[in-house]
This record gives structure tokens, C-alpha cells and sequence, in this order.
């Protein structure tokens, strides 16, 4: 058995089947114990926690999972394949009873494999997507329009260079919302000033109906400076490692400092302390042990059971939040196989989560549905209120980082807007329908779910306190944010909220290609399949890097640049559920977080003609210097974590110098 330890602290505890490698048990320092079973095949079929079968899984002749049983909660997941291996069905179904609460149909065209539309049907409650191809005279396969039940909802004008220009929302016949988009001029090498012959894709302004957002950039593509209206409204610096250092509003200056660990030590309003933070544990240096004098207190993984603001938690299978109290209020969570949030019961009142192909489709509280609807990158561009008889529509504002700061009635007219800090706490909710619509909707900063009891953002993975601007337990993935400060297990967004955001709760991105480069995304359709721009491979690329695009058959890749600080080289990161494959530049294995093997041949093929990566011919490269029986050396890398075959994250094997070294997803 491998064990990782901090001092004399046991994090975790793994065995493996010797002949086959299989993990086949995996115990948390916290009382957890998790046993995996395997067929003559060597597929996962059941997951047993603390002695009882909690999930099971069933596979067709293909190997591919056609249901997995949720035992403790009653409920499946059921899968249906085309005669070419698409899925095209995706149901949600009570064991016992075999009631469909939830259903996804994915609908393709023939000619060119293109996801054309799903069908979602949420307990009776209908919704239909559509995409619509083909009116882009640069890019035929871009999608210009969305249809919401046969309705166009979202229509897209692009620049020359596939830059979105406009986006228009329909929220009515004949009432239209637009917004528009125009693009900062780039540097040039030798004066590193904007001479207007160089072209990004940094929005300059953002136009909401009367409203302008104006962005200025530093030297490192920061954003530097907004401004709403011609008039200043923030202003930012950063330090060294790219952390904020200051925020300027008005005559008010926010001032951050930290320790070396990127732990954020103070924060200063015009000079004078408004928060502390102390981190009193000497073996696991980056846990908080006290925030403005409210001491919090963890289990033997990192999990706090006593936390600010008279909070306490409970925790289950190892690193889940299952439990809240808050003086009166008590809070209760369930999860799916996938760590998915499938409940909260807040005081009695309970909402269900309805979760397919990993997107938040709807929720249900009491007799009132919420039901989302998504553009065709699985964003969320406005919802659907229903209870009984009523139903109203409403659309979501947003800025150019993604956070949702007003919401618009089926007329057209604003009823609410939000404002939010820099490490998206709530400021304000205001508008004719904030005590009604601006509450009951949760998306708020970033676009991640709100959670009004808590005041965390849940990013499925794990939840984020803006209030100390740290995650409230540790990452599972150490590493992730491959920079200096991406073995720092608690950190957001590695302290640069402003131009990044963490919507898994495992990896930051950056907020700059997320609505503002749509034209270039539109290439990227849907969730579920992945079409070439006009654009050329080092153009999409460096657009794209960073970035997890869908790739086609539930396939995602992300192309990370090398970086410096950590001595990390350029990289891709290929996933599909449970399967995971990661490569550098030079053909080795980016790190233990692959599965044997390699990709499919269909998506290597995409990745090589359409970004530019060819996975096969770099593992070629590399057999020649090496040779074929090359291996690495876990022990000599520190972004070393294997997988086992439910697909959960194994300890790292980092070597000890490391103080922040615990690795224990769930």
C-alpha cells in the first residue's frame, strides 16, 4: 500500500492489484474507505463505500457505460449509442419506480457529424436547442444563431477575423437586446506600444444597450483599468508572480500582500487592516487557521469543520460537503458518481439538480422550476420560470469576465442588476424584481452558482468563499494552475481574480476568451462536437490555449503554454469522463494523470489538423531520443498523480520539499 503523509498526518492510503495495477481500495486519513470492483475486462463495476455498494455500472459490448446506478440515492443514469457510437440519449430514472425525471437527446447532421440540436425534457417540461450553420461567409461552419423552441434566441455578427461584433438576444418578437464588441489594438515587439498594425482578441469595449465597458491592459495582458461610461471605475496592479496587488476605486485603495506560498496575509482598505489571516499549522503551511480572530479547524484531509462566521461542516466520502449549519440554518447536500451536486435542503426545503452530459440543465424547488438555457458553447444565456401555469423568461447581462451583472424581463426592460468585488463578493442586488428574480437566480460572478445561505459559489468540484477569496478545502489536483503558485491547494485562481476564473474548481482559465472571442468558439460548437475556423493553426491555437474545448463525442482538449517558473512545456490535456491523456511538446507524458494508451485515432486526427498538435509523430520524436522502453521517473516530477480506473485522483508522489502535497479527489 502507498501512503501520503504530512508529518504523521495519513491523507491517504492506496492499494493496488499487483498484476494488473488496478487500484483496488483507497482510504482518506478523514475514516473514508473506498474498495473498487473490476470485470474479466478489467471496467470498474462497482464502488463500495465504507463496506456498502454505493454505485454500479453496466457496459454494452463496446465497453461503453450504458447506466450507472446511484444505490444510495436511488436514481441511474442511462446512456443509448447510434450505429456510429454517438451518443445520442442521456436519461436520468428512478431505480425502483423507473420514472424518467430527466431526458437529453443529441441530434447530428450526417454530411459533416455536426451536432445540429438537443432535445431536454425536465419532469414534462420541454426545451429544444437548435444550431444554425452556415450564414457566415468566412466560415460556413460557424454557428450564427440559436434556436430556443423553434425560435431564434441568439444571433451572432462577426468582424473580418471571426471576432464576435455583435450578440443579440431576442427576448421577444420584436424587442431584440444587443450587445457589441470591438477589440484592443496589439503591441508591437520593438515599442510595445498599440501602433494599430497588430490585432487581438483583448475586448476593448463591451456595449449592453446604453451601457459602455471600456478595458484597458498591461504589458501582461492584465486587465489594467475599466471604465463605465468614459468615467474610471476600477483600477488594478499586480505583483511579480501576477497576483493583485491593489484595487483603485474612486479615492478607496484595496491593498493584498502575501507569503510565499501565494497564502493571502492582509488585506488593507487606505492603509488600514480589514482582514487578517494567520495559518498556524507548521506541518500543512497553507491552511487557515484563523480568519479576523475566528479560528477554523480541519480534519486529518484539510476539510474545515468549524469555519467562519459560526459555520460548521460535515463532510462524507472523503472531501464532499454534505452539511451546514449556520445558527438556526441547517444545510444538507447530496451527489451523484460524478460529484455532481443532486440536492440542497435548506431548513426542509429541498431543490433538486437535474445534471446532463455534466451541464446544470434545471432545478426544481418545491413546485418551481428553474430551466436553463444554454448557447451552443453549454453557457448559460438565460432561464426559464416556471411554477404551475406561470411562465416567464428572463435573459442574462454580462460583462466582458463572464459575470452575469443584469437580467432582463421577456419586454426587454433591466429588473435586476448585481455588482460584485474584485473576488466576486456580492456588493449589491438591486432593479425592480431583486427581492424576487435577482434572488432565486443563482448564476451570479463568473457565471457559478451562488449559493444565497453560504455566500460560497459551488464550482462542482469543490466551493469557493469570496469573502476570504480562497477555496474552503483543498484542490485535487495538485499542480493544476501550472504556475508557482498551482501547488497552493487553497488558492483561487492563483490570487488573479480579475483575468481568471475556475469554473471546475480544478484549473483556472482565462476570463479573456470566454465570450468575448465567441467567433473563434463558434468553431468549437456545442458541447458535443468540434468544427475548424478559417483561421490559421497558430492563430486558433494560441486563442484556444488555455482553454477546455469540446472536441466532438464528449471529447475535450485544452493546449497549455510552456511556462518558466515551473519549467513546464507547452502541453495538451485530452479527456473524456474517466479517460485522461496529457502530452508535452516533446512527446513524454505530461504527468501521471494518463490513462494507458493514447486518444482516438479521430480525435489525434483533430488535433493535428485543426490545432496544429501531432500526438503521434511527437511520441516518435521522442522513441527516437529515448527509445521505446522509456519510462519516467514519477519521483522526479512533481505534476506526478496516476489515476485509477473509477477516474478518481491518487495522491501525489511530489517529492516532500513540497508543503503543500496532498492530492485527495473524490
Amino acid at each position: 500500500a502507498a501512503a501520503v503523509k504530512i508529518g504523521e498526518r495519513v491523507l491517504s492510503r492506496n492499494s493496488y492489484n499487483n498484476a494488473k495495477g488496478l487500484l483496488t481500495s483507497l482510504y482518506y486519513g478523514n475514516g473514508t474507505a473506498a474498495e473498487y470492483r473490476y470485470d474479466n475486462l478489467n471496467r470498474q463495476t462497482e464502488t463500495c463505500i465504507n463496506g456498502e455498494i454505493r454505485y454500479q455500472r453496466l457496459y454494452d459490448g463496446s465497453s461503453r457505460p450504458i447506466e450507472i446506478k446511484d444505490l444510495l440515492y436511488g436514481k441511474k443514469t442511462g446512456y443509448e449509442y447510434d450505429i456510429l457510437g454517438r451518443t445520442v440519449s442521456e436519461k436520468l430514472i428512478d431505480i425502483t419506480a423507473g420514472k424518467i425525471y430527466a431526458r437529453l437527446g443529441i441530434r447530428y447532421d450526417n454530411a459533416k457529424n455536426r451536432v445540429t440540436g438537443y432535445d431536454v425534457n425536465i419532469e414534462g417540461i420541454n426545451k429544444k436547442t437548435d444550431f444554425v450553420y452556415g450564414e457566415n461567409k468566412t466560415d460556413p461552419d460557424i454557428i450564427t444563431s440559436v434556436k430556443h423552441n423553434n425560435a431564434i434566441k441568439l444571433s451572432y455578427v462577426y468582424d473580418s477575423l471571426n471576432r464576435l461584433s455583435t450578440r443579440t438576444v431576442a427576448v421577444a418578437a420584436g424587442v431584440n437586446y444587443t450587445a457589441e464588441y470591438t477589440y484592443a489594438a496589439g503591441r508591437a515587439k520593438n515599442s510595445g506600444e498599440d501602433d494599430g498594425t497588430l490585432t487581438t482578441t483583448l475586448v476593448k469595449t463591451v456595449k449592453n444597450g446604453g451601457d459602455v465597458l471600456e478595458y484597458t491592459y498591461d504589458n501582461m495582458n492584465n486587465i489594467s483599468g475599466i471604465y463605465k461610461n468614459g468615467v474610471l471605475y476600477e483600477s488594478y496592479t499586480y505583483d511579480s508572480l501576477n497576483q493583485l496587488k491593489t484595487v483603485t476605486k474612486g479615492s478607496d485603495t484595496w491593498e493584498y500582500s502575501y507569503d510565499n506560498g501565494g497564502n493571502i496575509l492582509s488585506v488593507k482598505l487606505n492603509g488600514t487592516v480589514i482582514k487578517s489571516y494567520t495559518y498556524g499549522n507548521s506541518e500543512w503551511k497553507d491552511l487557515l487557521t484563523e480568519y479576523n480572530g475566528e479560528t477554523i479547524t480541519y480534519d486529518e484531509i484539510g476539510n474545515p469543520l468549524n469555519y467562519r462566521n459560526n459555520m460548521q461542516f460535515s463532510w462524507s466520502d472523503g472531501r464532499r460537503l454534505t452539511g451546514v449549519t449556520k445558527g438556526e440554518n441547517s444545510i444538507s447536500c447530496t451527489y451523484n458518481s460524478g460529484g455532481l451536486r443532486t440536492s440542497k435542503t435548506v431548513n426542509g426545503a429541498v431543490t433538486e439538480y437535474y445534471w446532463l452530459n455534466g451541464n446544470l440543465q434545471g432545478q426544481k424547488t418545491g413546485s418551481e422550476y428553474i430551466i436553463y438555457l444554454h448557447d451552443e458553447n453549454g453557457n448559460a444565456y438565460g432561464f426559464l420560470l416556471k411554477n404551475g401555469a406561470s411562465e416567464e423568461y428572463y435573459y442574462y447581462i454580462f460583462n466582458a469576465q463572464g459575470d452575469v451583472i443584469g437580467i432582463l424581463d421577456s419586454t426587454g426592460a433591466q429588473v435586476v442588476e448585481y455588482s460584485y468585488n474584485e473576488w466576486g463578493g456580492l456588493l449589491s442586488v438591486t432593479g425592480s424584481l431583486s427581492a424576487t428574480v435577482g434572488q432565486k437566480n443563482p448564476l451570479r460572478y463568473r457565471g457559478y452558482y451562488y449559493d444565497n445561505e453560504t455566500g460560497f459559489y459551488y464550482l462542482q468540484s469543490r466551493y469557493y468563499d469570496p469573502e476570504t477569496g480562497r477555496f474552503i478545502n483543498a484542490d485535487g489536483i495538485l499542480g493544476a494552475n501550472e504556475d508557482i503558485l498551482g501547488y497552493n491547494l487553497f488558492a483561487y485562481c492563483s490570487n488573479n481574480p480579475i483575468n481568471f476564473s475556475d469554473p471546475s474548481g480544478n484549473w483556472k482559465i482565462w476570463n479573456k476568451i470566454k465570450e468575448k472571442v465567441k467567433g473563434f468558439l463558434k468553431g468549437f460548437t456545442s458541447d458535443y462536437i468540434f468544427k475548424s475556423s478559417k483561421v490559421s493553426t497558430a492563430v486558433s491555437t494560441a486563442i484556444i490555449t488555455g482553454k477546455n474545448i469540446n472536441v466532438g463525442k464528449g471529447w475535450t482538449v485544452r493546449i497549455d503554454r510552456s511556462n518558466d517558473n515551473t519549467k513546464t512545456q507547452k502541453h495538451v490535456h485530452v479527456e473524456k469522463g474517466k479517460l485522461r491523456y496529457s502530452q508535452n511538446e516533446d512527446g513524454s507524458k505530461h504527468d501521471g494523470n494518463s490513462s494507458n494508451g493514447s486518444p482516438p485515432s479521430s480525435v489525434k486526427k483533430t488535433l493535428k489538423e485543426k490545432l496544429g498538435w501531432d500526438w503521434d509523430g511527437n511520441i516518435e520524436k521522442f522513441e527516437l531520443e529515448h527509445g521505446k522502453d522509456f519510462t519516467q521517473d514519477p519521483m522526479n516530477s512533481i505534476f506526478f498523480y496516476p489515476i485509477n480506473p473509477n477516474g478518481f485522483l491518487v495522491p501525489s508522489f511530489a517529492p516532500s520539499s513540497y508543503h503543500t502535497i496532498p492530492i485527495f479527489a473524490y
